[in-house]
């Protein structure tokens, strides 16, 4: 039965995949994705209201579609997204993305200094843990999926893991496509695609003056203007100017560090273990054999 209103979210983590989930859906025939990837209505928006959340959804499109929704990883760590979510509709499928929580701990300062946002000269992974707490608090996967387990069945609850996104791209999708009752003939073109880029900004200031134009065109309710910067090469011109190699702009996590996140992530680990009935030893073990 088809529904004109978003019937599945993406909720994340951060930095576990979840851009690649919005990939593979973005192309399907019987998807309608929201005009931007993360609408965060659940988590930061929710004063906008459900005729804003619909709003950012093609309406022709949606009314077409067997599968309607959008991928916002904040989703996960927010207290209040679960009984939101069910009060929008107790009927959405919820689709979840999960790593080795020390990796992506080291992923998302990777993704920070690309974005522009750490500030001090120093980018060693050791002193981002000092100053941002949500680097750790992200891992901790068991404590915030216990909120959605309250909330929702577990059948309405897909769980994808990033080591098999990236050992078995396609059958990971084959699954996506039968939880949200879609086409699982459809091939897209993501399969074998990375996902975000390996580059980190190269003059902070210049990136955050763009970031906030990009932010005021988008608010403005401008977005054509921002695809016309990308038909004219502009966006392409910029980044290839003010980016650098991230695997050159900041020193690999130190063994120590990595010994001390493991032995923090263990119990958290054993309960997510118990909630998802997944053997994860391959998350400790990697901790332990680097």
């Amino acid at each position: 039965m088809k529904k004109s209103l978003p019937n599945f979210i993406g909720i994340g983590g951060q930095k576990c995949a979840s851009t690649w989930i919005y990939d593979i859906l973005v192309g399907h025939p019987e998807v309608c994705l929201s005009k931007n990837k993360e609408l965060d209505f659940f988590s930061n928006y929710w004063d906008r209201g459900f005729e804003w959340y619909q709003a950012q959804f093609e309406s022709d499109l949606a009314a077409q579609a067997v599968a309607v929704g959008e991928v916002s990883p904040s989703y996960l760590y927010d207290m209040d997204a679960p009984l939101r979510v069910r009060q929008y509709d107790r009927d959405m499928k919820i689709i979840v993305t999960l790593r080795n929580p020390v990796e992506r701990a080291y992923s998302n300062h990777k993704h920070n200094i690309r974005q522009g946002f750490v500030f001090s000269g120093d980018l060693t992974f050791e002193s981002a843990l000092q100053t941002n707490p949500t680097y750790i608090e992200h891992g901790l996967y068991a404590a915030h999926l216990q909120h959605w387990y309250e909330s929702f069945p577990k059948d309405q609850i897909l769980v994808v893991f990033f080591d098999d996104i990236v050992n078995a791209p396609s059958s990971v999708a084959l699954t996506v496509y039968r939880f949200l009752g879609i086409d699982d003939g459809y091939v897209s073109s993501a399969f074998g695609k990375k996902s975000n880029e390996s580059v980190a900004v190269a003059n902070v200031s210049l990136a955050l003056r763009i970031d906030r134009l990009r932010k005021s065109i988008n608010g403005a309710g401008m977005t054509w203007v921002w695809a016309l910067f990308r038909s004219l090469g502009l966006r392409w011109l910029y980044r290839r100017l003010n980016t650098r190699d991230i695997e050159q702009a900041i020193p690999g996590m130190r063994p120590e560090t990595r010994a001390y996140l493991n032995s923090l992530y263990l119990d958290d680990i054993s309960n997510t273990e118990r909630l998802l009935g997944r053997d994860l030893a391959t998350w400790k073990q990697a901790g332990l054999s680097h």
